[in-house]
């Protein structure tokens, strides 16, 4: 059962799923490399709970779903359950994050990646144990939007699948299992396929912008 979860990277995605996971009594621990980032997280969690409070998510009972920030991987993975790398887009920044790591905690510890395209099956290849790494996708704004893209690897153990897709259904949150390990995931080649459409229409003079977003933010997106 998953109790403790460190987050690593606190960039524009770290400090709202740190919110979110804590509201779901969880305790969380978050790290970054950058002291200013650290404290850049500080005051974007402190908004990400004021709309989380609008929205009416409850707060866990006293002592459950705490965030704490640190500048000290291993104190940020030490005990945790499940891992969340959250570093930018780069395999080898990612791939370093996981050597670092890899001695730092358990064989069983689930490394989770939030890579938004990424195939999974590449950074397996980067981590001891391949088959407690799973992806688990976030979409921006985390805190606000409760769909999460779970995918496996070639080697990612269906246990392992499991155990994510279970602790986003405890907190209230969304999951779709990818069943395919392909680049980008669903999500992000759903979006992309309508982004290409939109450019594709104005450039041929179909349409004026202003026209478009109105199409798509009243018409498509609006239900």
């Amino acid at each position: 059962m998953i109790q403790r979860i460190a987050i690593i990277g606190l960039g524009t995605m770290g400090p709202g799923i740190a919110a979110r996971l804590a509201r779901g009594g969880l305790q969380v621990v978050a790290y970054d490399v950058a002291p200013a980032a650290i404290e850049r997280a500080g005051a974007m969690l402190g908004v990400a709970e004021t709309v989380l409070d609008s929205l009416g998510i409850a707060v866990p009972p006293a002592g459950a779903g705490t965030v704490r920030f640190t500048d000290d991987i291993a104190d940020a993975v030490s005990g945790a359950d499940l891992v969340i790398e959250n570093v930018p887009e780069n395999i080898s920044i990612k791939a370093d994050v996981y050597r670092t790591i890899d001695s730092l905690i358990a064989s069983d510890t689930i490394v989770a990646s939030d890579t938004s395209g990424i195939p999974i099956t590449k950074l397996q290849a980067h981590i001891s144990h391949p088959e407690r790494m799973v992806g688990m996708h976030w979409s921006n704004p985390p805190h606000i939007i409760p769909m999460i893209e779970v995918i496996a690897g070639e080697k990612t153990a269906p246990r392992t699948v499991a155990v994510i897709r279970d602790l986003i259904r405890s907190i209230g949150l969304l999951p779709v299992v990818v069943k395919k390990d392909v680049p980008g995931f669903v999500e992000n080649r759903v979006l992309y396929a309508l982004l290409r459409e939109a450019v594709d229409l104005v450039e041929r003079g179909v349409i004026e912008p202003e026209d478009l977003d109105t199409c798509v933010s009243w018409g498509i997106g609006y239900k």
